[in-house]
């Protein structure tokens, strides 16, 4: 019997990343989350299928992508295209017929070496710098087999690799990724579990225990914390964050990630709203505040940086 190919839904690949483990970095970001948090800045990336975004301002009015439609899901306005997605069934006849680039596509699938050759083009840069190939999301963990697959075409040619988590997913597929990978970046959101739930759609339980259980084994993890005004970025959330690591024995620095607004035009590709429209980015005082949080248990802060 012929070996069955494995495969994955790629979102984008973006090369020379110093923000997403140490040196310069391929960033693989695959397709899929099971979370929904309002300040997310991939949003196409947080459905598992490859799907059309749609950028009114590249319309050309040609309504092409009108007449090819066969379940006739597009309408041309004055502002561009409008899709229904209730009714698409992704064939991507009006993306195929777009002259103007108004309709794109967001994620491929490809396959686990497939992607280890394009990741495999920046390998000179990797060596230079002591970097390496970052896989993140979405989240990767919906593509665990995926995910092992490349993580085994990197190793063969001695390449570091990296994973971005929020930790949702089963242990033992945790597991079996990271003990392959040099560094896991993880996410750790918020403390309460009904604010968690409030603000990404779903409680921490696993998130805590999949923390736990990292640090524990001592696998070489780097908790990132996401700062968001109005929501994570609190007195209270960080003191509590920082007990919970003290209490498990983590003793390697955090890294605070403060919010910024960049996804937020991705939204109307989606034909979404952006829930975090308007906020306020956070002041350098604000952000030494919440820093500050973690110096009783002596615990490093980087805010932003690159992890190390």
């Amino acid at each position: 019997m012929a070996q069955t190919t494995c495969v994955g839904i790629v979102l984008d690949i973006q090369r020379y990343s110093i923000h997403d483990g140490p040196g310069i970095r391929t960033v693989a970001f695959l397709k899929g989350c099971p979370l929904r948090c309002d300040w997310c800045s991939n949003p196409e990336g947080q459905n598992s299928n490859p799907e059309i975004l749609v950028n009114g301002d590249a319309c050309i009015n040609c309504k092409k992508c009108e007449h090819v439609c066969p379940k006739r899901c597009i309408d041309i306005t004055p502002q561009g295209p409008v899709l229904e997605q209730i009714n698409c069934d992704g064939c991507m006849q009006c993306v195929n017929h777009c002259p103007g680039g108004a309709l794109m596509v967001s994620g491929k699938i490809m396959a686990a070496n497939e992607l280890a050759r394009q990741l495999r083009k920046d390998e000179a840069f990797f060596r230079e710098s002591s970097g390496g190939v970052t896989l993140s999301g979405g989240e990767v963990m919906l593509q665990a087999s995926f995910c092992e697959a490349v993580l085994a075409e990197m190793k063969n040619d001695g390449i570091s690799v990296v994973i971005e988590t929020c930790g949702i997913c089963r242990w033992e597929d945790l597991k079996s990724v990271a003990r392959q990978c040099e560094m896991i970046l993880y996410d750790i959101k918020e403390m309460d579990p009904e604010k968690h739930k409030l603000f990404t759609g779903a409680d921490n339980k696993v998130v805590l225990e999949n923390a736990r259980n990292l640090i524990r084994e001592d696998f070489p993890v780097i908790f990132r914390i996401p700062l968001i005004p109005g929501r994570t970025a609190t007195t209270k959330n960080m003191k509590a964050i920082a007990l919970f690591l003290s209490q498990n024995g983590y003793n390697r620095a955090v890294y605070l990630l403060p919010y910024h607004n960049f996804g937020e035009h991705k939204y109307a590709y989606l034909g979404r709203s952006y829930p975090l429209s308007g906020a306020a980015l956070l002041t350098e005082d604000q952000l030494d505040v919440l820093a500050s949080c973690f110096q009783t248990y002596a615990i490093p802060v980087i805010i932003g940086g690159q992890a190390m």
